[in-house]
Protein backbone atom coordinates (compact mmCIF):
# COMPACT_ATOMS: atom_id res chain seq x y z
CA UNK A 1 0.00 0.00 0.00
CA UNK A 2 1.30 3.54 -0.74
CA UNK A 3 2.29 6.10 1.90
CA UNK A 4 3.32 9.75 1.34
CA UNK A 5 6.27 11.46 2.98
CA UNK A 6 5.61 15.25 2.91
CA UNK A 7 9.12 16.26 3.90
CA UNK A 8 10.82 14.32 1.11
CA UNK A 9 7.97 14.39 -1.43
CA UNK A 10 8.26 10.69 -2.15
CA UNK A 11 5.89 7.82 -2.64
CA UNK A 12 6.69 4.72 -0.62
CA UNK A 13 5.10 1.48 -1.77
CA UNK A 14 4.89 -1.39 0.72
CA UNK A 15 3.87 -4.58 -1.02
CA UNK A 16 1.75 -7.31 0.57
CA UNK A 17 3.68 -9.37 3.01
CA UNK A 18 5.51 -10.11 5.10
CA UNK A 19 7.18 -12.73 2.94
CA UNK A 20 8.29 -15.89 4.73
CA UNK A 21 11.55 -17.71 4.07
CA UNK A 22 13.60 -20.24 5.96
CA UNK A 23 15.49 -17.33 7.54
CA UNK A 24 12.46 -15.47 8.86
CA UNK A 25 10.15 -12.68 7.69
CA UNK A 26 10.73 -9.53 5.67
CA UNK A 27 8.77 -6.76 3.95
CA UNK A 28 9.35 -5.57 0.37
CA UNK A 29 9.12 -1.83 -0.14
CA UNK A 30 10.17 0.67 -2.78
CA UNK A 31 10.65 4.41 -2.56
CA UNK A 32 10.75 6.73 -5.57
CA UNK A 33 10.80 10.48 -6.05
CA UNK A 34 7.38 11.54 -7.34
CA UNK A 35 8.15 15.24 -7.94
CA UNK A 36 9.71 14.84 -11.39
CA UNK A 37 6.73 12.97 -12.84
CA UNK A 38 4.20 15.38 -11.30
CA UNK A 39 6.15 18.40 -12.53
CA UNK A 40 6.39 17.06 -16.06
CA UNK A 41 2.62 16.58 -16.27
CA UNK A 42 1.98 20.03 -14.74
CA UNK A 43 4.24 21.65 -17.35
CA UNK A 44 2.49 19.85 -20.20
CA UNK A 45 -0.92 20.92 -18.96
CA UNK A 46 0.27 24.52 -18.54
CA UNK A 47 1.69 24.52 -22.06
CA UNK A 48 -1.52 23.01 -23.40
CA UNK A 49 -3.79 25.56 -21.69
CA UNK A 50 -1.63 28.53 -22.70
CA UNK A 51 -1.36 27.34 -26.30
CA UNK A 52 -5.13 27.18 -26.53
CA UNK A 53 -5.63 30.50 -24.71
CA UNK A 54 -3.18 32.34 -27.00
CA UNK A 55 -4.95 31.04 -30.09
CA UNK A 56 -8.30 32.28 -28.72
CA UNK A 57 -7.11 35.66 -27.35
CA UNK A 58 -8.72 38.74 -28.88
CA UNK A 59 -5.53 40.81 -28.95
CA UNK A 60 -1.87 40.90 -27.95
CA UNK A 61 -2.42 42.27 -24.44
CA UNK A 62 -5.13 39.71 -23.69
CA UNK A 63 -2.76 36.90 -24.65
CA UNK A 64 0.00 38.33 -22.46
CA UNK A 65 -2.30 38.76 -19.48
CA UNK A 66 -3.40 35.11 -19.77
CA UNK A 67 0.22 33.95 -19.90
CA UNK A 68 1.29 35.95 -16.82
CA UNK A 69 -1.65 34.75 -14.77
CA UNK A 70 -1.35 31.07 -15.70
CA UNK A 71 2.42 30.98 -15.21
CA UNK A 72 2.21 32.62 -11.76
CA UNK A 73 -0.70 30.47 -10.61
CA UNK A 74 0.93 27.24 -11.77
CA UNK A 75 4.64 27.71 -10.98
CA UNK A 76 4.72 29.70 -7.73
CA UNK A 77 6.10 33.00 -9.06
CA UNK A 78 4.17 35.83 -7.40
CA UNK A 79 4.58 38.70 -9.87
CA UNK A 80 4.78 38.99 -13.65
CA UNK A 81 4.96 42.00 -15.96
CA UNK A 82 5.66 43.01 -19.56
CA UNK A 83 8.15 45.55 -20.94
CA UNK A 84 7.78 46.88 -24.50
CA UNK A 85 10.03 48.98 -26.76
CA UNK A 86 9.14 52.67 -26.92
CA UNK A 87 7.82 54.17 -30.15
CA UNK A 88 11.32 55.29 -31.19
CA UNK A 89 12.86 51.98 -30.14
CA UNK A 90 15.39 53.51 -27.74
CA UNK A 91 13.96 52.33 -24.40
CA UNK A 92 11.87 49.62 -22.79
CA UNK A 93 8.72 50.95 -21.17
CA UNK A 94 6.40 49.32 -18.66
CA UNK A 95 3.38 47.75 -20.37
CA UNK A 96 -0.09 48.03 -18.81
CA UNK A 97 -0.15 44.22 -18.67
CA UNK A 98 0.87 42.71 -15.32
CA UNK A 99 -0.29 40.15 -12.77
CA UNK A 100 0.33 39.45 -9.10
CA UNK A 101 -1.04 36.82 -6.76
CA UNK A 102 -0.11 39.03 -3.78
CA UNK A 103 -1.99 42.27 -3.05
CA UNK A 104 1.06 43.63 -1.26
CA UNK A 105 2.96 44.00 -4.53
CA UNK A 106 0.78 46.78 -5.94
CA UNK A 107 3.20 49.39 -4.61
CA UNK A 108 6.09 47.64 -6.33
CA UNK A 109 4.08 47.75 -9.54
CA UNK A 110 3.28 51.45 -9.19
CA UNK A 111 6.94 52.26 -8.58
CA UNK A 112 8.04 50.09 -11.50
CA UNK A 113 5.86 52.12 -13.89
CA UNK A 114 8.20 55.08 -13.32
CA UNK A 115 11.19 53.20 -14.77
CA UNK A 116 12.42 52.88 -18.34
CA UNK A 117 15.38 50.77 -19.42
CA UNK A 118 17.87 51.42 -22.22
CA UNK A 119 19.60 48.40 -23.80
CA UNK A 120 21.70 46.45 -21.30
CA UNK A 121 20.32 48.17 -18.20
CA UNK A 122 18.28 46.31 -15.60
CA UNK A 123 16.84 42.83 -15.97
CA UNK A 124 14.62 43.71 -18.96
CA UNK A 125 17.38 45.76 -20.61
CA UNK A 126 19.98 43.02 -20.51
CA UNK A 127 17.51 40.57 -22.08
CA UNK A 128 16.65 43.17 -24.72
CA UNK A 129 20.33 43.33 -25.66
CA UNK A 130 21.18 39.63 -25.49
CA UNK A 131 17.86 38.33 -26.88
CA UNK A 132 18.29 35.51 -24.36
CA UNK A 133 16.77 34.72 -20.94
CA UNK A 134 18.40 36.14 -17.80
CA UNK A 135 18.12 34.90 -14.21
CA UNK A 136 18.99 36.71 -10.98
CA UNK A 137 19.13 34.66 -7.79
CA UNK A 138 18.63 37.75 -5.58
CA UNK A 139 17.80 41.04 -7.30
CA UNK A 140 18.57 43.07 -4.16
CA UNK A 141 22.24 42.05 -4.47
CA UNK A 142 22.56 42.54 -8.24
CA UNK A 143 24.57 45.60 -9.31
CA UNK A 144 22.63 45.90 -12.58
CA UNK A 145 19.15 46.01 -11.08
CA UNK A 146 18.02 49.66 -10.67
CA UNK A 147 14.85 48.62 -8.84
CA UNK A 148 16.79 46.93 -6.03
CA UNK A 149 15.54 49.39 -3.37
CA UNK A 150 11.83 48.97 -4.18
CA UNK A 151 12.35 45.22 -4.55
CA UNK A 152 13.88 45.12 -1.07
CA UNK A 153 10.91 47.04 0.30
CA UNK A 154 8.44 44.64 -1.38
CA UNK A 155 10.32 41.55 -0.21
CA UNK A 156 11.16 40.44 -3.75
CA UNK A 157 14.28 38.35 -4.30
CA UNK A 158 14.59 36.01 -7.32
CA UNK A 159 13.85 37.31 -10.81
CA UNK A 160 13.86 35.97 -14.36
CA UNK A 161 13.22 37.66 -17.71
CA UNK A 162 12.39 36.04 -21.07
CA UNK A 163 12.39 37.77 -24.48
CA UNK A 164 9.39 37.54 -26.80
CA UNK A 165 10.74 37.42 -30.35
CA UNK A 166 8.89 37.85 -33.61
CA UNK A 167 11.49 36.56 -36.02
CA UNK A 168 14.69 38.37 -34.99
CA UNK A 169 12.88 41.34 -33.48
CA UNK A 170 12.16 41.59 -29.74
CA UNK A 171 8.60 42.81 -29.36
CA UNK A 172 8.42 42.48 -25.57
CA UNK A 173 10.17 41.17 -22.47
CA UNK A 174 8.39 39.15 -19.76
CA UNK A 175 9.78 39.13 -16.24
CA UNK A 176 8.72 37.20 -13.15
CA UNK A 177 9.60 37.57 -9.46
CA UNK A 178 9.26 35.58 -6.25
CA UNK A 179 9.82 36.30 -2.56
CA UNK A 180 12.66 33.82 -1.99
CA UNK A 181 16.15 33.71 -3.50
CA UNK A 182 16.32 30.89 -6.07
CA UNK A 183 19.11 29.44 -8.12
CA UNK A 184 18.66 29.24 -11.87
CA UNK A 185 16.04 26.70 -12.98
CA UNK A 186 16.87 25.87 -16.59
CA UNK A 187 13.80 23.72 -16.96
CA UNK A 188 11.53 26.64 -16.01
CA UNK A 189 13.39 28.93 -18.43
CA UNK A 190 12.89 26.41 -21.21
CA UNK A 191 9.17 26.12 -20.46
CA UNK A 192 8.61 29.91 -20.45
CA UNK A 193 10.81 30.31 -23.54
CA UNK A 194 8.52 27.87 -25.35
CA UNK A 195 5.51 29.94 -24.34
CA UNK A 196 7.27 33.18 -25.36
CA UNK A 197 8.10 31.66 -28.74
CA UNK A 198 4.44 30.87 -29.33
CA UNK A 199 3.45 34.43 -28.39
CA UNK A 200 6.10 35.80 -30.74
CA UNK A 201 4.70 33.84 -33.65
CA UNK A 202 1.16 34.98 -32.88
CA UNK A 203 2.32 38.62 -32.77
CA UNK A 204 4.14 38.35 -36.06
CA UNK A 205 1.19 36.76 -37.80
CA UNK A 206 -1.27 39.32 -36.50
CA UNK A 207 0.99 42.27 -37.26
CA UNK A 208 1.56 41.18 -40.84
CA UNK A 209 -1.97 39.72 -41.20
CA UNK A 210 -0.78 36.80 -43.28
CA UNK A 211 -0.94 33.06 -42.85
CA UNK A 212 -3.40 33.28 -39.94
CA UNK A 213 -5.15 30.08 -40.98
CA UNK A 214 -1.88 28.13 -40.97
CA UNK A 215 -0.93 29.49 -37.54
CA UNK A 216 -4.30 28.49 -36.08
CA UNK A 217 -3.80 25.02 -37.51
CA UNK A 218 -0.40 24.79 -35.81
CA UNK A 219 -1.81 25.76 -32.42
CA UNK A 220 -4.64 23.28 -32.88
CA UNK A 221 -2.22 20.50 -33.74
CA UNK A 222 0.04 21.34 -30.78
CA UNK A 223 -2.92 21.27 -28.41
CA UNK A 224 -4.13 18.02 -29.96
CA UNK A 225 -0.67 16.41 -29.76
CA UNK A 226 -0.30 17.34 -26.10
CA UNK A 227 -3.81 16.07 -25.26
CA UNK A 228 -3.18 12.87 -27.20
CA UNK A 229 0.09 12.23 -25.37
CA UNK A 230 -1.39 12.97 -21.92
CA UNK A 231 -4.23 10.54 -22.57
CA UNK A 232 -2.32 7.74 -24.30
CA UNK A 233 1.38 8.14 -23.51
CA UNK A 234 1.98 7.34 -27.20
CA UNK A 235 5.09 9.35 -28.13
CA UNK A 236 5.23 8.16 -31.74
CA UNK A 237 1.59 9.04 -32.34
CA UNK A 238 2.11 12.53 -30.90
CA UNK A 239 5.28 13.05 -32.94
CA UNK A 240 3.44 12.03 -36.11
CA UNK A 241 0.85 14.74 -35.40
CA UNK A 242 3.63 17.30 -34.90
CA UNK A 243 5.37 16.22 -38.11
CA UNK A 244 2.13 16.55 -40.06
CA UNK A 245 1.88 20.12 -38.77
CA UNK A 246 5.52 20.80 -39.71
CA UNK A 247 4.90 19.76 -43.31
CA UNK A 248 1.74 21.86 -43.55
CA UNK A 249 3.27 24.92 -41.88
CA UNK A 250 6.27 24.94 -44.23
CA UNK A 251 4.52 23.64 -47.37
CA UNK A 252 7.05 20.79 -47.53
CA UNK A 253 6.75 17.57 -49.52
CA UNK A 254 8.20 15.20 -46.93
CA UNK A 255 9.94 15.13 -43.57
CA UNK A 256 10.88 13.22 -40.43
CA UNK A 257 11.41 13.48 -36.68
CA UNK A 258 14.42 11.65 -35.24
CA UNK A 259 16.27 11.29 -31.94
CA UNK A 260 19.99 10.95 -31.31
CA UNK A 261 21.20 7.53 -30.14
CA UNK A 262 24.65 6.23 -29.18
CA UNK A 263 27.16 6.29 -31.97
CA UNK A 264 26.11 8.98 -32.53
CA UNK A 265 23.43 8.02 -35.02
CA UNK A 266 19.96 9.25 -35.90
CA UNK A 267 16.90 7.12 -35.14
CA UNK A 268 13.87 8.12 -37.22
CA UNK A 269 10.69 7.68 -35.16
CA UNK A 270 8.23 9.36 -37.51
CA UNK A 271 8.28 10.15 -41.22
CA UNK A 272 5.72 11.27 -43.79
CA UNK A 273 5.64 11.80 -47.54
CA UNK A 274 8.88 9.88 -48.23
CA UNK A 275 8.12 7.72 -51.25
CA UNK A 276 11.03 5.49 -52.25
CA UNK A 277 11.34 4.11 -55.76
CA UNK A 278 11.60 0.48 -54.66
CA UNK A 279 12.31 -0.75 -58.18
CA UNK A 280 15.66 1.12 -58.25
CA UNK A 281 16.89 -0.16 -54.89
CA UNK A 282 14.84 -3.14 -53.72
CA UNK A 283 17.27 -4.20 -50.96
CA UNK A 284 17.51 -0.76 -49.34
CA UNK A 285 13.76 -0.20 -49.62
CA UNK A 286 12.98 -3.53 -47.97
CA UNK A 287 15.52 -2.94 -45.18
CA UNK A 288 14.09 0.49 -44.42
CA UNK A 289 10.45 -0.57 -44.58
CA UNK A 290 10.99 -3.79 -42.61
CA UNK A 291 12.89 -1.91 -39.90
CA UNK A 292 10.09 0.59 -39.45
CA UNK A 293 7.31 -2.00 -39.57
CA UNK A 294 9.02 -4.46 -37.21
CA UNK A 295 10.77 -2.12 -34.78
CA UNK A 296 8.95 1.19 -35.17
CA UNK A 297 12.07 3.10 -36.15
CA UNK A 298 14.85 3.41 -38.74
CA UNK A 299 18.51 3.94 -37.73
CA UNK A 300 20.89 6.01 -39.86
CA UNK A 301 24.48 5.65 -38.59
CA UNK A 302 25.99 7.84 -41.32
CA UNK A 303 25.94 11.55 -40.46
CA UNK A 304 28.00 12.74 -43.44
CA UNK A 305 25.00 14.45 -45.03
CA UNK A 306 22.66 17.39 -44.51
CA UNK A 307 20.62 15.96 -41.67
CA UNK A 308 23.83 14.65 -40.09
CA UNK A 309 25.21 18.21 -40.05
CA UNK A 310 22.31 19.24 -37.84
CA UNK A 311 23.50 16.65 -35.30
CA UNK A 312 27.26 17.08 -35.56
CA UNK A 313 27.22 20.88 -35.77
CA UNK A 314 24.29 21.31 -33.33
CA UNK A 315 22.65 24.01 -35.43
CA UNK A 316 19.98 24.74 -38.04
CA UNK A 317 20.89 23.65 -41.56
CA UNK A 318 19.18 25.24 -44.57
CA UNK A 319 20.06 24.19 -48.10
CA UNK A 320 18.23 25.42 -51.18
CA UNK A 321 20.42 23.45 -53.60
CA UNK A 322 21.38 20.16 -51.90
CA UNK A 323 22.78 18.70 -55.12
CA UNK A 324 25.58 21.28 -55.16
CA UNK A 325 25.87 21.70 -51.40
CA UNK A 326 29.23 20.29 -50.15
CA UNK A 327 27.55 19.44 -46.82
CA UNK A 328 25.35 16.86 -48.59
CA UNK A 329 28.06 14.21 -48.50
CA UNK A 330 27.69 13.10 -52.09
CA UNK A 331 24.86 11.61 -54.10
CA UNK A 332 21.66 10.24 -52.62
CA UNK A 333 21.23 6.45 -52.70
CA UNK A 334 19.31 5.10 -55.71
CA UNK A 335 15.57 5.19 -55.17
CA UNK A 336 15.70 8.02 -52.62
CA UNK A 337 13.09 10.75 -53.24
CA UNK A 338 14.36 13.87 -55.00
CA UNK A 339 15.86 16.42 -52.60
CA UNK A 340 15.38 19.94 -53.97
CA UNK A 341 15.60 21.91 -50.72
CA UNK A 342 16.14 21.03 -47.05
CA UNK A 343 15.58 22.49 -43.56
CA UNK A 344 16.84 20.71 -40.45
CA UNK A 345 16.26 22.09 -36.94
CA UNK A 346 17.87 20.57 -33.82
CA UNK A 347 15.82 19.62 -30.76
CA UNK A 348 17.46 20.48 -27.45
CA UNK A 349 16.75 19.52 -23.86
CA UNK A 350 18.66 22.20 -21.99
CA UNK A 351 22.15 22.02 -23.49
CA UNK A 352 21.74 18.43 -24.65
CA UNK A 353 20.95 17.74 -28.31
CA UNK A 354 18.30 15.03 -28.31
CA UNK A 355 17.05 15.00 -31.91
CA UNK A 356 15.88 16.99 -34.91
CA UNK A 357 13.01 17.77 -37.25
CA UNK A 358 13.81 17.69 -40.95
CA UNK A 359 11.59 18.83 -43.84
CA UNK A 360 12.27 18.92 -47.56
CA UNK A 361 11.19 20.24 -50.95
CA UNK A 362 9.40 23.48 -50.14
CA UNK A 363 8.83 25.34 -53.43
CA UNK A 364 11.22 28.30 -53.49
CA UNK A 365 13.35 26.96 -50.63
CA UNK A 366 13.41 27.77 -46.91
CA UNK A 367 13.88 30.99 -44.96
CA UNK A 368 13.99 32.10 -41.33
CA UNK A 369 10.19 32.19 -41.39
CA UNK A 370 9.92 28.43 -41.83
CA UNK A 371 12.76 27.92 -39.36
CA UNK A 372 10.88 29.81 -36.63
CA UNK A 373 7.78 27.66 -37.20
CA UNK A 374 9.75 24.44 -36.86
CA UNK A 375 11.54 25.74 -33.76
CA UNK A 376 8.18 26.08 -31.99
CA UNK A 377 7.42 22.46 -32.83
CA UNK A 378 10.88 21.46 -31.59
CA UNK A 379 10.17 23.05 -28.20
CA UNK A 380 6.98 21.04 -27.79
CA UNK A 381 8.59 17.86 -29.15
CA UNK A 382 11.38 18.20 -26.60
CA UNK A 383 8.93 18.47 -23.70
CA UNK A 384 6.86 15.53 -24.96
CA UNK A 385 9.92 13.34 -25.51
CA UNK A 386 11.31 14.21 -22.08
CA UNK A 387 8.05 13.15 -20.46
CA UNK A 388 7.97 10.00 -22.61
CA UNK A 389 11.42 9.01 -21.31
CA UNK A 390 10.28 9.66 -17.74
CA UNK A 391 7.29 7.42 -18.33
CA UNK A 392 9.54 4.70 -19.76
CA UNK A 393 11.74 4.86 -16.66
CA UNK A 394 8.68 4.49 -14.49
CA UNK A 395 7.53 1.46 -16.47
CA UNK A 396 10.99 -0.11 -16.27
CA UNK A 397 11.05 0.59 -12.54
CA UNK A 398 7.75 -1.22 -12.01
CA UNK A 399 8.83 -4.18 -14.16
CA UNK A 400 12.07 -4.53 -12.22
CA UNK A 401 10.19 -4.37 -8.92
CA UNK A 402 7.87 -7.17 -10.03
CA UNK A 403 10.81 -9.24 -11.26
CA UNK A 404 12.58 -8.90 -7.92
CA UNK A 405 9.42 -9.76 -6.01
CA UNK A 406 8.95 -12.92 -8.09
CA UNK A 407 12.60 -13.88 -7.60
CA UNK A 408 12.32 -13.50 -3.83
CA UNK A 409 9.10 -15.52 -3.82
CA UNK A 410 10.85 -18.27 -5.76
CA UNK A 411 13.74 -18.32 -3.28
CA UNK A 412 11.30 -18.62 -0.42
CA UNK A 413 9.37 -21.58 -1.82
CA UNK A 414 11.85 -23.50 -3.99
CA UNK A 415 15.09 -25.27 -3.23
CA UNK A 416 18.11 -23.44 -4.66
CA UNK A 417 19.93 -26.62 -5.73
CA UNK A 418 17.12 -28.75 -7.15
CA UNK A 419 14.70 -25.94 -8.04
CA UNK A 420 11.96 -28.16 -6.57
CA UNK A 421 9.29 -26.95 -4.13
CA UNK A 422 10.67 -26.92 -0.57
CA UNK A 423 8.98 -27.81 2.71
CA UNK A 424 7.51 -24.30 3.04
CA UNK A 425 5.85 -24.69 -0.33
CA UNK A 426 4.67 -28.20 0.61
CA UNK A 427 3.13 -26.96 3.88
CA UNK A 428 1.29 -24.20 2.03
CA UNK A 429 -0.05 -26.74 -0.49
CA UNK A 430 -1.27 -28.96 2.38
CA UNK A 431 -2.88 -26.00 4.14
CA UNK A 432 -4.73 -25.04 0.96
CA UNK A 433 -5.84 -28.64 0.40
CA UNK A 434 -7.17 -28.97 3.97
CA UNK A 435 -8.96 -25.64 3.86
Amino acid sequence: MPSYNKEKSVIQKIFPGPMKTGDGFFVISNIRDNNEFDRGETELRLLQSITQAISEAEDFNSALNIVLQKVCETTGWVFGEIWEPSSDGSLLECSPVWYSSDEGLKRFRINSEKFTFPPGVGLPGRVWTSKAPAWIEDVTKDLNFPRAAIAMEAGIRAGVAIPILAGKEIVAVMDFFMFEPKTEDKRFIKLISSIAAQIGLVIKRRKTEDDLEARTDQLTVLTGAICFFLESGDWRGASSMILHSALGQTNSEYGFIGVVIKGPALRILAYQGINWDKEKNVELYQNVMCSFQDQGYIDFPSLDNLFGRVITERKVIISDDPGLDPRSGGRLPPGHPHLLSFLGVPIFKGQDLIGMIGVANRPGGYTGEEQSRIEILCHVTSILYDNYLRHQKEVAYEEERKRQEEAIHHLAYYDMLTNLPNRLSLHDDIDRAIS
